[in-house]
Order: structure tokens, then sequence, then C-alpha cells
């Protein structure tokens, strides 16, 4: 389904994008990081995401792992 496949990379970028930013803005992000985790983990435990390719995931939990 190409709207889900281009959903998906949308969603990737978005990660992508997130990631960069709070790894290169650590100081000026740094306070609102434990508002964002919960988010971020509720967005990952959707069993049925098709959003979220691998890529996305890793992204994610790469910005956890700064929380």
């Amino acid at each position: 389904n190409k709207v889900q496949e281009h959903r998906g990379h949308l969603c990737e970028e978005y990660a992508e994008c997130l990631k960069s930013l709070v790894l290169g803005c650590h100081r000026a992000i740094r306070p609102a990081l434990p508002a964002l985790a919960p988010r971020i983990k509720a967005v990952m435990e959707r069993a049925e995401s098709p959003s979220l390719t691998n890529n996305t995931r890793f992204s994610l939990m790469d910005i956890l792992d700064e929380c």
C-alpha cells in the first residue's frame, strides 16, 4: 500500500530529525526530555504500527537513551 509506505518514510524522516535535534541541541532540549520519553514509548509500543520502520524504531530508541 503506497500510502502506508509513504507514511512510513515520513515518520522515519521525522524520527531522524528529532534524533538530530536531541543529540545536537542536547543542552537546550534536556529539560523537555522527561516529558517526551513517555510519548515516544507509547508510539513504540503500538503493536500494529505499519508506519514505524526499523530505522524509525532505532532512532526513537536512541532518543530514549538520551532521556
